[in-house]
């Protein structure tokens, strides 16, 4: 399983975007303490680390720590992968930013000889799946080689039920086929990588009275 940090970079460009004084005093309950900044803000997050093909495929079809090219027969065309998971969204929560819907865009290099798609879940910081969550996905992955990657464009859709959910990670379950192909040449390094990633706040991000 592969723990990908999505929002170190998101963190420091969201306090250049906004300055919020955090001693501001909303103990006035007639007061309105909804604060919303950044809604609709593109936030340009970069590359991730690439994913390796062992982290991907299950074992049955690569079993990984092949280091050199190994010809494997495709016995069955479609297969479920293993989940990949993006992590850091707790770290807005921790400075006590909240949202609850957001796009995450991205453009997927993909060199592993097989189409890869996605579907997901998003986790609490317990590590359980967030009631009334729901995650959508627009795009799939076309095959690769390392001689020839394909990029594929990528967007998941993040929706919370509420702005205390405690977002902590995004869990993308992975899904594949090869085609038609019969076989197809397997390598450890070969892997997929998620580049020009943005996280766009929808909602918005409000900030709670603590």
């Amino acid at each position: 399983m592969k723990r990908t940090v999505l929002l170190t970079a998101l963190l420091s460009l969201l306090a250049t975007a906004c300055t919020v004084d955090k001693d501001y005093d909303l103990s006035d309950d007639n007061l309105d303490k909804t604060i919303i900044l950044a809604k609709g803000y593109s936030i340009p997050v970069g590359s991730f680390e690439p994913v390796y093909i062992a982290d991907i495929l299950p074992a049955t079809i690569f079993p990984g720590g092949v280091t050199t090219d190994v010809v494997v027969p495709i016995i069955t065309a479609s297969f479920v992968g293993r989940d990949i998971v993006i992590e850091g969204m707790d770290k807005l929560y921790e400075d006590n930013y909240h949202f609850t819907e957001a796009t995450l865009k991205m453009v997927v290099k993909n060199t592993i000889p097989c189409n890869l798609s996605f579907s997901g879940s998003l986790t609490d910081t317990s590590g359980n799946i967030i009631p009334g969550s729901f995650m959508d996905v627009t795009g799939s992955i076309e095959s690769g080689s390392p001689e020839t990657p394909s990029y594929s464009p990528v967007s998941i859709k993040l929706t919370l039920p509420d702005n205390d959910a405690n977002f902590d990670k995004i869990l993308l379950h992975t899904t594949g086929n090869f085609g038609d192909k019969t076989s197809v040449t397997l390598n450890s390094t070969q892997y997929i990588q998620f580049t020009e990633v943005s996280l766009t706040l929808n909602s918005g991000i409000l900030i709670k009275n603590k």
